[in-house]
């Protein structure tokens, strides 16, 4: 959650969150499981998949795809 008001308080669109949302991860790292984060603004929608490098490991795994105009729920 932190990682997510992170980007969005630096951001002015989705792809830059979830630049900023990458960028942090890996210099920082991220300490939970995992989780999937949807970021969106008015233009396109986003996921984002995390989990940590490891216990022994400062950093992030994580992939980001556009979600496609016109897909639904």
């Amino acid at each position: 959650m932190e990682l997510e008001r992170l980007a969005l308080e630096r951001a002015s669109t989705a792809r830059e969150a979830i630049r900023i949302m990458g960028e942090f991860a890996t210099k920082f790292g991220y300490g939970d499981s995992g989780e999937c984060l949807t970021v969106g603004d008015p233009n396109e929608a986003w996921m984002f998949e995390i989990f940590g490098a490891g216990p022994a490991e400062k950093g992030a795994v994580w992939a980001a795809k556009r979600i496609p105009e016109g897909t639904s729920a």
